[in-house]
């Protein structure tokens, strides 16, 4: 393989070459009682076969004037379907043109690491992630999305660039998680603890499941509308406009569990 590459054993532990043929051939011999070898073999395959890779190793840049497109189309078609774990570290990595990340990608963020759509750039996303609860995904505002089928078990809405401190404007955060999780893939926009506010409706698409953690003054998740300071998830609204809902439900079911609102 080219520079940049080590190989894994487990998930986020990178080994060195000779590291990697010693933890293999260790795990064989304790391994083989009552197995062959060709069942040993067959079992770390796809272990020896997944690729551990610093996007920096790879040309990309967190130059804000730079864009990354290319470094990722190489990347892409060097692995040639090959399981890859790609790490980012602290910075911007712009993006200005369409491109879809494939499902033998696991895209691991440090905190401070984000990808920046720009120009109107469509990312598709049918990768796993890997990503504390801090900002990772960044555009202009502007036309593009991301999308995909993103193969996560939840959407944390803080990937977007949510803060539940009361006091900054999460709609637009809010409406771009939901967006992602209108897709085949994962279904379910996670809050954690904290009170967003919100200044405008969000439009929840089909089969939908927003969760929040629940209230730790009810029981069951329903707060009593006499508690004055509500702990869990909260949706707090702002908005000043009264006839139109918190959260407008499209076509078929959203489910809305374990949060209290607050007007």
């Amino acid at each position: 393989m080219g520079a940049g590459y080590n190989k894994l054993i487990g998930i986020n532990k990178a080994y060195t070459d000779t590291e990697f043929e010693t933890k293999i051939n260790t795990a064989k011999v304790s391994a083989v009682k009552g197995k062959t070898f060709t069942d040993i073999d067959a079992r770390f395959e796809s272990i020896e076969q997944t690729l551990a890779i610093n996007a920096l190793d790879k040309g990309f840049t967190i130059n804000e004037s730079s864009n990354n497109y290319t470094a990722f189309a190489d990347l892409i078609a060097e692995v040639n379907g090959e399981y890859i774990d790609l790490y980012f570290s602290k910075g911007a990595y712009r993006i200005q043109n369409d491109i879809t990340i494939p499902s033998n990608f696991r895209l691991h963020f440090a905190k401070g690491a984000k990808l920046k759509r720009t120009n109107g750039a469509i990312i598709t996303l049918n990768c796993e992630i890997e990503a504390g609860l801090y900002k990772i995904f960044d555009d202009d505002n502007g036309t593009g999305s991301f999308s995909g089928n993103i193969n996560v078990d939840k959407i944390f809405v803080q990937w977007f660039g949510a803060k539940g401190d009361e006091i900054t404007d999460n709609t637009i955060p809010i409406q771009k998680s939901v967006n992602l999780a209108s897709n085949k893939g994962c279904k379910k926009v996670y809050f954690v603890n904290g009170i967003y506010a919100i200044y405008s409706s969000i439009t929840c698409m089909h089969g939908i499941t927003i969760e929040g953690e629940y209230n730790a003054y009810s029981s069951k998740g329903i707060p009593s509308p006499n508690t004055k300071d509500l702990k869990g998830t909260v949706i707090k609204d702002m908005s000043t406009d009264v006839s139109t809902p918190l959260l407008q439900v499209g076509d078929g079911i959203t489910f809305v569990q374990g949060f209290a609102i607050k007007n």
